[in-house]
């Protein structure tokens, strides 16, 4: 639909979530520490404001984060600030104070050399073994820890403006990380639950009420979702739906959730059940409550 296979470039004519909320009265403004996040590719469509910190020497969330908050607090008016931080990928380079008493193990790769150590393990090359995967998971965890220690500090910089109460408060992963689940490392290669399950936060208090949501949603959701809770009307061409019904049912239905690969690969998930399809080829129909061991990649 949106006529993206491989790479990030937006289809003129795709109407954007801060393009629909600028007709809601709303400034729109994005920092990034991404550098693929531009204009060239239409991801910077629809804001008044857009910074890019990626290159820069101080880019970990915590700096995007001040960043971010410098370059709006200055505006009195309702805002749309999206956050975009980069530090849950390849390298895991966390500040070694998040580490503790954290030993590498022999033959673990250097933090800032993890990036080729998960183009080895991907291509087959490496083998890692088991000390060595629990190493490198320490260090994406230490990146996950620098990313909430910044999510705090927005937080906390919301509150002490007295606008935290007021605001619609969104936490949302893009991906995972494979490590090793499956014979891989890193992301964007395959459709399993390590790669394609993601967290997403929705905190609104005077909209929505404290709870937990356990049926599977899709991203797709989101911005019908937050264009619902500000009372904006979705375009037609969005395919997703609002998610505030599913959050006011105690019991929401099944729902069909997608994710798609550009080789045509397909995931498929409704109700406690996972369907994957290969490039035409029906592969399995397992139950996502069984041993994640029992379902290698068969693609």
């Amino acid at each position: 639909v949106h006529l993206t296979v491989r790479g990030t470039f937006v289809a003129d004519g795709q109407v954007l979530l801060p393009e629909v909320l600028a007709r809601a009265g709303y400034l729109r403004a994005l920092v990034s520490s991404n550098a693929s996040v531009d204009a060239e590719r239409g991801l910077t469509q629809g804001f008044d404001l857009t910074e890019v910190l990626a290159g820069d020497e101080e880019e970990d969330a915590a700096a995007v984060v001040a960043r971010a908050l410098a370059l709006v607090s200055r505006h009195s008016e309702r805002w749309f600030l999206y956050v975009d931080v980069n530090d849950p990928q390849a390298p895991y380079e966390p500040p070694r104070e998040l580490l503790g008493e954290t030993v590498a193990p022999l033959g673990a790769p250097l933090p800032h050399l993890t990036h080729i150590w998960v183009g080895r393990v991907y291509t087959g090359k490496l083998v890692p073994s088991e000390d060595e995967l629990r190493y490198v998971r320490r260090l994406y965890r230490g990146e996950l820890q620098v990313v909430d220690r910044a999510v705090g500090e927005l937080v906390e910089a919301l509150r002490a403006a007295e606008r935290l109460d007021d605001a619609i408060v969104v936490l949302v992963g893009i991906h995972g990380e494979e490590f090793f689940e499956h014979g891989g490392a890193g992301h964007g290669r395959n459709l399993h639950e390590e790669s394609i399950r993601v967290p997403l936060m929705i905190r609104a208090p005077k909209l929505l009420a404290p709870g937990k949501v356990t049926a599977p949603v899709d991203l797709l959701d989101l911005a019908p979702t937050l264009a619902d809770l500000v009372g904006a009307p979705a375009p037609d061409g969005w395919q997703g739906e609002s998610l505030v019904p599913v959050i006011d049912d105690p019991q929401p239905p099944p729902r069909l959730v997608l994710a798609y690969m550009g080789d045509g690969s397909r995931a498929a998930i409704v109700g406690d059940h996972k369907l994957v399809l290969g490039p035409g080829v029906l592969e399995r129909f397992y139950d996502l409550e069984a041993d994640p061991g029992e379902h290698q990649d068969r693609r």
